[in-house]
């Protein structure tokens, strides 16, 4: 299998060095869907989340805050990682930060959330979102709960300078 995407890491790299999180468009200070989604689960306060694609996304912050235990977010950027580890300080040390990308990783955990807000309309290529979903199901608990935001049908072609589905 051939996936098409990996170069992408170097853009991600360059896109978070060359401008601050709070500067991209997709950033959003209260990702307040993302947190009603995941309170209407009902999970417990431990139960694991994982944040796909969320590399300096502020949803990790607010869980923090909320008492959840069990983060973990995965990006293809240790770049955007920087950017939140700074941002949260200590609090850095209670999250379980993944670089890898989602299509090659091969999930070593159970996850009770998938989170995913930034990443699946990239993959443009079939063999890419196959990969996607054969991680999803190795990594997500056969009870646990699947979020995946996307532009709707008649939308956007590209964003980041980079084009989507």
């Amino acid at each position: 299998m051939t996936v098409h995407h990996n170069n992408n890491r170097a853009h991600w790299e360059t896109i978070y060095g060359e401008k601050l999180p709070e500067a991209v468009s997709w950033r959003q200070e209260r990702p307040d869907l993302s947190i009603e989604l995941i309170h209407r689960t009902e999970l417990a306060p431990d139960a694991t989340i994982l944040d796909v694609g969320g590399g300096a996304s502020t949803l990790v912050d607010h869980l923090l805050a909320e008492g959840r235990r069990s983060l973990i977010v995965l990006d293809i950027s240790e770049t955007a990682f920087a950017h939140a580890r700074k941002r949260l300080g200590e609090d850095a040390k209670r999250v379980k930060w993944i670089t890898a990308d989602v299509t090659t990783w091969a999930p070593d955990i159970s996850v009770d959330f998938w989170h995913d807000r930034a990443v699946l309309h990239f993959l443009t290529e079939h063999a890419d979102q196959e990969a996607y979903f054969r991680t999803l199901k190795a990594a997500l608990n056969p009870d646990g709960w699947v979020m995946i935001a996307g532009f709707a049908p008649g939308g956007p072609t590209e964003c980041s300078g980079l084009p989507i589905v």
